[in-house]
């Protein structure tokens, strides 16, 4: 003989809503781009956001000069690259098998002591504006370098997040390391034969209903409490936890607190009394697992 069931719910349990939606709604930490759309745009907003900074902490660049100060920005920064190139040209222009430390030719000394008396002159004449002016190729370098380093953590990112809340689903069903498809949360359990469904009985979900207003008005004061200290320790949490645990009058705990829903129980056992031996009563299911 096939067992029997009887399942008694309510669309107001809190744990069937709050499993129900986490299951049936769509993945909300996923990354609706590609990876390649993705990476890009996270490499010119990391760009953004330095330029950002940069300007917060002081930065300037060319276009923030007067125009005299731009002109002399502009010679200071030819001299520097010419006395840049005029090193690497004089480098790879040696003969094969010289000195691989070659004599620098007067024009790159000449350069040099230019480059260092033109920057201090004019920083130390327009202010610290011009230094940094003059630094900002080497900033826009650094900022793209920088965003191309950060490929590696938007590649683990955008896994992480297209994976990771079906990690969350399965530690709140308590399925953590299920290794299937996590089962539909319904109601009623249709994978199972032999089952009775009911809705709770109307009168003690009213009665649910009340005592949940009645320990939201209790307990927020104590979360507000918690929360309100500059340090909140595991034990804090803890005790807000085992305080909320510990109080039955939710409508989760209506199924086997509440009289009117004990009483269908036993109705449905007295009607079912010459299979008794093989009935059994399912109250609170929150899933099809």
């Amino acid at each position: 003989m096939k067992p029997k069931f009887l399942a008694i719910s309510s669309p107001m349990d809190e744990a069937w809503q709050l499993l129900h939606h986490m299951r049936n709604a769509s993945n909300p930490m996923a990354i609706q781009k590609n990876l390649i759309s993705y990476l890009i745009s996270s490499m010119k907003s990391h760009i953004s956001r330095s330029n950002q900074v940069a300007r917060i902490y002081g930065a300037k660049s060319y276009r923030d000069l007067k125009p005299a100060t731009k002109w002399l920005l502009t010679l200071t920064m030819a001299n520097a690259f010419l006395f840049g190139a005029s090193v690497t040209w004089t480098m790879m222009d040696r003969p094969p098998g010289d000195d691989p430390e070659p004599g620098i030719s007067w024009l790159s000394y000449l350069l040099f002591a230019t480059s260092l008396l033109m920057l201090p002159l004019f920083t130390l004449v327009f202010g610290p504006e011009f230094q940094s002016a003059f630094s900002s190729p080497g900033r826009w370098c650094y900022h793209r370098l920088a965003a191309i380093m950060g490929v590696f953590g938007g590649i683990a990112t955008y896994i992480v997040r297209s994976r990771g809340w079906w990690v969350v689903l399965a530690i709140a069903m308590g399925l953590e390391g299920y290794r299937h498809v996590l089962p539909r949360i319904e109601q009623c359990p249709s994978n199972v034969p032999g089952v009775t469904f009911e809705n709770m009985p109307a009168g003690a979900q009213e009665r649910a209903m009340a005592k949940r207003g009645d320990w939201i008005h209790r307990h927020l004061e104590d979360v507000s409490e918690t929360f309100s200290k500059l340090a909140v320790t595991s034990g804090d949490i803890k005790l807000l936890l085992s305080a909320i645990e510990a109080d039955q009058t939710l409508v989760h705990a209506a199924y086997y607190t509440d009289d009117e829903c004990i009483a269908r129980i036993a109705d449905w056992i007295s009607e079912k009394g010459d299979m008794r031996s093989n009935a059994a009563i399912v109250a609170d299911v929150p899933g099809d697992a």
